[in-house]
């Protein structure tokens, strides 16, 4: 399984109350990742990213073949992947070392065939409902929402639900600059997992740092008991395509 794809996973399955002294020491995955978007000085930013916190490197602009060798080099095994504007060169995207791919809907759907790599889809407010239902069956782990954040109201919250209920992707946005705790907690029960960051700020390293802490300190999305309201749960393809397997097999 691709790195993003499995960072997604375990970032997303709720954990149940631990049990005993061992099961309480068990290190907890967070549950919101942190995407450092970097368009140029593509190692030392993917570098000083990673330093501070990042756990996923984005690649944007134009990175020649090197370029994104060297990023995902000092990456250190993160993964590292790239907003890619020409799905043709996907194989050779791949032998340089990027795990995943953000693509937009006007892309080949052939694109969406090639192994080994990780997808993730821009997509907009304007879909409607049966759009977003459709992106459900899309070998797409999550969904890129390049809307500025802006104020986090209830009615945001409400859309960004929307967005993620139909398509039952987990979502990658920019949060706002002075995004609080209760704001990521909010951003979390709407569905947005992946938080990017501009590393092109001249703050960017000092950003990841602090949004490292508010991550980190978020409580654990967690099981709830029989009989009360839980949350939506939104598997990434390749967890449909698991549970598909077990049902086949009683």
């Amino acid at each position: 399984m691709a790195k993003l794809a499995d960072l997604i996973q375990r970032a997303w399955r709720p954990t149940s109350a631990p049990l005993g002294f061992a099961s309480a020491r068990t290190k907890a995955t967070p549950s919101m990742i942190i995407v450092a978007q970097i368009n140029a000085g593509w190692k030392a930013a993917a570098s000083d990213a990673i330093a501070a916190g990042a756990s996923v490197i984005l690649l944007s602009g134009s990175p020649k073949e090197n370029d994104i060798k060297a990023a995902a080099e000092a990456g250190a095994g993160s993964p590292c992947g790239l907003i890619a504007d020409d799905a043709a060169k996907l194989d050779a995207l791949r032998e340089s070392g990027i795990d995943f791919v953000v693509l937009d809907n006007q892309a080949p759907a052939s694109a969406l065939q090639t192994e080994d790599l990780t997808f993730l889809l821009k997509v907009s407010e304007e879909l409607s409902d049966v759009q977003l239902r459709t992106l459900d069956s899309l070998p797409v782990d999550a969904l890129v929402l390049e809307t500025p954040p802006g104020t986090l109201t209830i009615g945001r919250q409400m859309e960004l639900q929307r967005i993620t209920g139909l398509a039952r992707k987990p979502m990658l946005m920019s949060p706002a600059a002075d995004v609080s705790r209760d704001d990521l907690l909010s951003l979390r029960d709407a569905g947005v997992m992946l938080l990017a960051v501009d590393m092109s700020a001249s703050d960017g390293a000092k950003t990841i740092g602090q949004l490292a802490k508010l991550v980190k300190a978020l409580p654990p999305r967690r099981l709830r008991p029989r009989g009360e309201k839980g949350e939506v749960s939104l598997p990434t393809p390749s967890q449909s395509h698991e549970e598909h397997d077990d049902e086949d097999e009683e």
